[in-house]
């Protein structure tokens, strides 16, 4: 199979000449529908912040947040022959993401990554096994939360509310949900479109914003914008993409013992007190109330 990000609504990146994604579902082994959302956003949101054309060395691993998961991605070949770029492995989990979701295919996948004729890399969805770690040479990093859960702190007042980060203290979010229900699909497709856009871009470089990332259905859009003054208070794309894991952490999956909350919402980004961007995330279509039923629940 290779999907065409030409095929959907995404504005991502226009992928690298020659690049394809081959994907080998097995119907035989199903996974939870909000473990392999969990597992695909958290990768990426890792990959993102990475130079856009490095080479990744190291086999990468995201374990969703019940440990029944995992999603692997790994070179080929490995460390210092690597030819797994960033952009290749941007383009391929968001060719994997959309296909998992438009049609539902919730099942273990293999899917290589190929430059013209050549294999650069593969992704791995599938249950986690029951040992601790992978081959020697990976990188681990712990699932949903682990980045984000341990080092904010939370203030909620009816449907809105602040995050502080307390790395950085100076670094606030402020947030107010619509109320208006929207596809789990399509959230999280929204928000891979918005990471691979942040992808192409330098973390420390400014002015940092997203006209519209759009969903793979074409139903929702996320817009950010920078506000104020430039200097030390400015909207960096570090930050901007600190933003985007931590509303996918916390203000849609949700804390432990939460569930997911799959809703519109705007946001504010303050840093040093002064105001710095700001965004939101609206469905466009008027029909049907989403499904961010049961079957996302934990």
């Amino acid at each position: 199979m290779d999907p065409s990000n030409n095929s959907t609504n995404l504005t991502a990146p226009t992928p690298p000449p020659g690049f394809s994604t081959r994907l080998k579902f097995n119907p035989s082994v199903q996974l939870k529908p909000l473990e392999v959302y969990i597992c695909a956003i958290e990768l990426m949101s890792l990959i993102a912040n990475i130079p856009w054309i490095y080479n990744l060395p190291l086999t990468m691993e995201m374990t969703g947040s019940d440990a029944s998961t995992e999603a692997l991605l790994h070179p080929f070949p490995p460390f210092s022959d690597s030819r797994l770029q960033v952009r290749y492995a941007v383009t391929g989990l968001l060719d994997v993401g959309v296909a998992i979701a438009q049609k539902s295919q919730f099942y273990q996948l293999d899917a290589a990554l190929f430059v013209g004729d050549d294999e650069v890399g593969w992704l791995e969805f599938r249950p986690k096994p029951k040992r601790d770690g992978i081959s020697n040479g990976s990188v681990r990093r712990l699932g949903s939360g682990a980045a984000v859960n341990d080092s904010v702190t939370v203030t909620v007042t009816g449907d809105g509310g602040k995050i502080t980060d307390e790395d950085d203290r100076n670094f606030v979010l402020t947030f107010s949900y619509d109320g208006v229900r929207i596809k789990a699909q399509d959230i999280f497709t929204v928000l891979l479109d918005a990471f691979a856009i942040a992808a192409e871009h330098n973390n420390t470089d400014a002015d940092a914003s997203i006209p519209a990332a759009r969903s793979a259905s074409g139903d929702m859009v996320l817009s950010t914008w920078t506000v104020g003054e430039a200097g030390d208070a400015e909207m960096t794309w570090a930050r901007l993409k600190r933003a985007l894991i931590v509303i996918w952490e916390l203000l849609i999956v949700g804390q432990k013992g939460q569930k997911p909350r799959f809703e519109g919402l705007m946001f504010g980004l303050e840093y040093k007190g002064m105001a710095i961007g700001a965004g939101r995330m609206l469905r466009f279509a008027e029909d049907g109330d989403g499904d961010a039923g049961s079957a996302f629940e934990r």
